[in-house]
């Protein structure tokens, strides 16, 4: 089953969200600028832990700005997904995801708070442009981080980067490109 494109777009009174088992898909925009969502945005996927969303479509929640956080269940975070969310405070990536795509977080300015899944293979473009996050941990998995992926995240003082990363390392919090 998919929660289809624009389905719910701009439900101003939605106060939270529950995915149950047999949504696969969140369709693009389908729930953009659902602006008084209740202070936390939950997204369940059923009570199984094996039951997991393929996608988040493009700007799916985007702009869904009264949401302070936020638990996904899903393999790819599409472009824009939670754009402006900007309220957003504390996010857990789990280890179901391995795609944070182009804009996924941008501009969610009160964002401090990144658990990255252990599984996450990409970090799209602007992925959390503009965020407040003070310290992000890559985990061995990722594979790519795209440009402007942290651009704009003033506040961020420390990036730690897995040991076991192939492509990455960190050296006194600061980030480098294993091949540098």
């Amino acid at each position: 089953a998919t929660i289809g494109t624009y389905a719910f777009y701009e439900a101003k009174r939605a106060s939270n969200i529950i995915v149950y088992n047999g949504v696969k898909e969140i369709g693009e925009s389908a729930f953009e600028n659902s602006t008084t969502l209740a202070t936390s945005a939950i997204l369940y996927v059923g009570s199984s832990s094996s039951s997991v969303l393929a996608t988040i479509g493009k700007n799916a929640f985007k702009g869904c700005t009264m949401a302070k956080t936020i638990r996904v269940r899903a393999k790819t975070i599409g472009e824009s997904a939670f754009h402006y969310c900007e309220k957003l405070q504390t996010l857990t990536i789990p280890d179901s995801v391995t795609k944070i795509d182009k804009k996924a977080f941008y501009a969610c300015e009160n964002l401090q708070t990144v658990k990255m899944s252990k599984n996450v293979k990409f970090i799209g473009e602007s992925a959390f442009e503009y965020s407040d996050i003070t310290e992000v941990k890559i985990p061995a998995s990722v594979t790519t981080i795209e440009k402007n992926a942290f651009s704009y995240a003033s506040w961020l003082t420390k990036i730690e980067v897995d040991e076991a990363n192939a492509n990455y390392k960190s050296v006194d919090g600061v980030f480098f490109d294993k091949d540098m």
